[in-house]
């Protein structure tokens, strides 16, 4: 008997829409994974409010994907649809979610950054298969930055910062191209606010890097391209060695806004984000001295599909 379930995740950023089916004894398989950009961040995230304008791009995007369930014969009520970073921290979260659910009928559950790291986790375990040596985890999003200690077996710590690339924007980006001191005030920045995994770290020793999300993929998306032409979009894991990402880093950091949308593999809502984005993981790679980075495209969303087929009969 197959079942085919709906999973959202309303990222600061980008919302992702993945339908799965379902068979016993199998693996689940993706049946429609999309996204939408909205940039909810955009215009309050630094004073903990969701503007209009980004209430608006919200209902909008859950119409298109309620129809998307229409199509699969889902309803939205049926649909795990889970809010992260910006919703946690807004003020008026609780009567968007309400608005939400009177157009849309969709139920929405804000989730900690704890349970944010873990489903990500769930979701890169996946993807690659961590191994036997322990991990650096690192999930940049629009809002927060998840980062975990783990291998394949399990989590030795976890935490949720909220350092997101919209954050970061709002602080720190002033001049575009950044200037050097936009730079160096991110990674003074850094240093300080992650003391909690620098401490984990010293007790855990990460052998290697692994990332997800949007900032991940669109680096793999602009290698492939230059490289070879392409992009496979049904990759589930990819690296990058340091050389190859410092290549892609000094061209971005760059860039103006224009130059950057002109760069193949970049899209319009990643635009700016992708530049402290960069900026937090080449921090992170020289840190640690890593000689590459290990790139999930599974993250929160790919979580919430494997839990799923766990809590089944």
């Amino acid at each position: 008997m197959q079942t085919r379930k709906a999973f959202i995740d309303l990222g600061t950023n980008v919302f992702h829409l993945l339908i799965a089916e379902y068979a016993p004894q199998q693996a689940p398989q993706k049946l429609i994974d999309e996204r939408i950009g909205v940039k909810i961040g955009e215009g309050g995230i630094s004073q903990g409010l969701i503007v209009e304008a980004a209430q608006v791009r919200i209902y909008e995007a859950l119409e298109q994907f309620a129809l998307r369930l229409k199509s699969y014969e889902i309803v939205p009520e049926e649909a795990t649809v889970v809010a992260t970073s910006a919703f946690r921290n807004a003020q008026n979260a609780t009567q968007i979610i309400g608005n939400i659910q009177q157009k849309t009928r969709f139920q929405v559950q804000i989730i900690s950054g704890d349970e944010e790291a873990l489903l990500i986790y769930k979701g890169v375990n996946n993807a690659l298969k961590i191994g036997e040596n322990t991990a650096l985890l690192m999930d940049i999003g629009g809002g927060s930055v998840e980062f975990s200690l783990a291998n394949a077996q399990k989590i030795f710590w976890k935490q949720s910062f909220e350092i997101g690339a919209q954050r970061l924007l709002d602080a720190f980006f002033t001049q575009d191209p950044i200037s050097t001191e936009n730079i160096q005030q991110i990674n003074n920045y850094l240093e300080d606010v992650l003391k909690p995994l620098w401490a984990a770290t010293r007790i855990h020793s990460p052998s290697q890097l692994v990332g997800s999300s949007g900032t991940f993929e669109t680096l793999v998306e602009i290698h492939s391209l230059r490289t070879n032409g392409y992009f496979d979009n049904n990759l589930s894991s990819s690296f990058l060695s340091k050389a190859e990402f410092e290549h892609i880093y000094d061209d971005i950091i760059a860039k103006n806004r224009q130059e950057r949308l002109q760069t193949q593999g970049i899209i319009p809502v990643r635009a700016d984000m992708i530049v402290v984005a960069l900026i937090m993981l080449k921090y992170i790679v020289e840190k640690f001295q890593f000689r590459g980075i290990r790139i999930s495209f599974f993250a929160l969303k790919e979580g919430l599909m494997y839990q799923a087929k766990e809590n089944m009969p």
